[in-house]
């Protein structure tokens, strides 16, 4: 509780009681209270008037007559320059002493205090404000922070993936490239052994190869072109070769086997 200073108001003397309730003020402490007061300024306890308030606990002491030729305000500003220290020790309590009586170093100090608070609550207000630019840019720098992180990992994922594709179509190439000429034979088909001569395989099967060719050549000497050229193309088949899937044709006549269609050549 803060009193007010007025110096049209009569003298008050605030004694700020802390670490004391309200309920904690029993009549004891006020009569000792009284009793303590009066003898430091020397007045009878009849002329001093205590009233308590709650909240942080203040006495407001006040005279409420002349003693000795001195006026209330008089005695009021003894009480004040006695200070804050000595009345603690005296009445066995923590407390302050301000007072409402004009250019008294209390009532002074109290002014002081009031003037003060505005500016006070104006520099919690700064630092608050200031606080919420820190917070407000720190949030922002680590979002963006975070965005441009996940365009970076999205970007590396997509090189990544696009890379593993590279290797993978490297891969079925190198394996296209190593796989025999001879490419698997269909089910059922029994494929001579032979040499590999760029994409076709010459036959060189062991007994009837001689005889093969010998009957090839007489055939071809005795049959017409355009009718041997038809025979040729109808004894090549088109298949699928099972690891590559490539396709490839083979000769029912004769075995051969090639990666390129020699029925265009035909």
């Amino acid at each position: 509780l803060s009193p007010t200073t007025s110096p049209t108001s009569r003298p008050e003397v605030y004694l700020r009681i802390s670490g004391m309730t309200l309920a904690s003020v029993d009549a004891e402490f006020r009569n000792n209270t009284k009793s303590v007061i009066g003898r430091l300024v020397g007045v009878p306890t009849t002329a001093i008037e205590i009233t308590y308030r709650a909240g942080s606990v203040v006495a407001t002491v006040i005279f409420t007559s002349p003693s000795n030729g001195r006026t209330p305000t008089t005695i009021a500003a003894e009480l004040v320059s006695i200070g804050s220290e000595q009345l603690s020790q005296e009445l066995g309590v923590n407390l302050v002493v301000t007072s409402n009586i004009p250019n008294s170093p209390s009532a002074s100090e109290n002014d002081s205090d009031d003037n003060n608070l505005p500016m006070l609550i104006g520099i919690v207000v700064v630092g608050v404000v200031v606080l919420g630019l820190i917070s407000w840019g720190a949030w922002r720098c680590f979002g963006q922070h975070r965005d441009g992180w996940e365009t970076r990992k999205s970007s590396i994922e997509m090189k990544i993936r696009s890379k593993q594709f590279e290797i993978k179509g490297m891969q079925k190439e190198a394996a296209a490239a190593g796989t025999s000429s001879v490419p698997n034979t269909p089910a059922g088909i029994s494929t001579p052994g032979g040499i590999t001569v760029g994409d076709t395989t010459v036959v060189r099967n062991s007994s009837s190869n001689a005889n093969l060719g010998a009957t090839h050549t007489s055939n071809q000497a005795q049959t017409p072109a355009s009718a041997r050229g038809g025979e040729l193309a109808a004894a090549w088949t088109r298949h699928f070769d099972d690891d590559t899937g490539r396709p490839y044709w083979w000769n029912s006549a004769t075995g051969e086997s090639t990666w390129n269609n020699p029925t265009l050549k035909i």
